[in-house]
C-alpha cells in the first residue's frame, strides 16, 4: 500500500475504528498513525496490550485536549487559528507527503494549503469501515496481501456478563434512565447478570445503584473491563469501536440515527438500535441469546 499515513486529531472512537479496519486488513504493520496529544494514552493502552502493531507518532506544537480547529464554538475562533498554524508546522516538519483523513472538510482542505501537504479523504461508502477499506484495498499493490492481524488474539477470562456503558463524552448520546430502565428489565427477565458501567464524574438514577460499577478514567482499564465482559451495550462510540477491535459482541443505542460509524457487521445483522425504537428489546433479546 503506497498511501499509509493516517492522520488522527480528533475523536477517540475515530482512532479505535481506524485501528479495528486496520487489524481487520492485516495493514497495521505497515500503517503510520499521527495524533494530536490528547489521544496519546489511548495510544499507549492499545499498544501495551498488543492490540495494533501500527506506529503511532505524536505531533508536536499541539496542546492538551482536542485540536480547538476542530471544537470552534467551545474554544473561538483566535485558538482555533492558533491551533490550525500549530498543526500545519507540525505536519511540515514531517518527511511524508501525503496523509489520509477520515473527513476531508474545508478545515483539512486549509491545513492541506499551510503545510505543503496532500491530504486525502476517504470514498464514500455507507459506513466508515467500508470506507477506510475501499481506500485501502483500492490502494494496494498486488504484492500486498491482506493477512488479518492476530494482534488482538488476547487470552482473558470473561466473566459471562453483560456490561453497559450508558454514558458518553458526548452528553447528547447519553441514554436516559428510561432507557437504561428498559435494558434493565429486560436483561432481567432473561435471567442474565449484567453491570451498569461509569467514569467518575459520570451519574445516574440511585434505583441502579446497586448495578453501578466505577472504572477509572483510564483506557487500560476500560479495555480490560470490556475484555472481561460477554457482551457490551453502549451509548458510547469509543466502548464500541474498542469492542470491535477486542471481537467481544457489541449492541449501540443511539439517540440519533447516525449507522454511518458503525462496524457494519452490526447493521447488517440488526445488533444496534435507535433509544425508544419499538424493536429496541426485541433486537436486544435476539443480540444477548447470540
Amino acid at each position: 500500500m503506497k498511501e499509509n499515513n493516517f492522520l488522527q486529531v480528533k475523536g477517540y472512537g475515530d482512532l479505535v475504528a481506524l485501528v479495528a479496519v486496520l487489524n481487520h486488513l492485516g495493514f497495521d504493520d505497515k500503517a503510520r498513525i499521527f495524533i494530536s496529544p490528547h489521544l496519546a494514552d489511548l495510544a499507549i493502552a492499545i499498544t501495551i496490550r498488543n492490540l495494533s502493531r501500527a506506529e503511532f507518532i505524536e505531533l508536536s506544537y499541539l496542546g492538551s485536549g482536542l485540536p480547538a480547529l476542530f471544537d470552534i464554538k467551545k474554544r473561538g475562533l483566535t485558538n482555533a487559528v492558533r491551533s490550525l498554524l500549530d498543526l500545519s508546522k507540525s505536519l511540515r516538519e514531517q518527511p511524508w507527503q501525503s496523509f489520509i483523513v477520515d473527513n476531508f472538510s474545508i478545515r483539512e482542505r486549509i491545513l492541506s494549503s499551510l503545510s505543503r501537504k496532500t491530504i486525502l479523504g476517504l470514498p464514500v461508502e455507507r459506513s466508515i469501515y467500508k470506507a477506510y477499506e475501499a481506500l485501502i484495498i483500492g490502494a494496494t499493490s498486488d504484492k500486498d496481501v491482506p493477512t488479518a492481524s492476530m494482534c488482538n488474539e488476547t487470552d482473558v477470562f470473561n466473566s459471562g456478563r453483560v456490561s453497559i456503558f450508558p454514558r458518553s463524552r458526548v452528553s447528547n448520546k447519553d441514554l436516559s434512565d428510561d432507557t437504561v430502565r428498559v435494558l434493565v428489565k429486560a436483561l432481567e427477565a432473561a435471567g442474565i447478570a449484567y453491570q451498569i458501567i461509569l467514569l467518575p464524574y459520570e451519574v445516574i438514577s440511585h434505583e441502579f445503584s446497586d448495578s453501578v460499577k466505577y472504572l477509572d478514567a483510564d483506557f487500560g482499564i476500560v479495555i480490560d473491563e470490556i475484555l472481561q465482559s460477554s457482551h457490551i451495550i453502549t451509548a458510547d462510540t469509543l466502548a464500541c469501536h474498542l469492542a470491535t477491535l477486542l471481537r467481544i459482541k457489541v449492541f449501540p443505542i443511539l439517540n440519533i440515527k447516525n449507522d454511518y460509524f458503525l462496524p457494519p457487521g452490526i447493521i447488517r445483522h440488526e445488533r444496534w438500535s435507535l433509544a425508544g425504537d419499538v424493536d429496541l428489546v426485541r433486537r436486544l433479546s435476539d443480540f444477548v441469546s447470540e
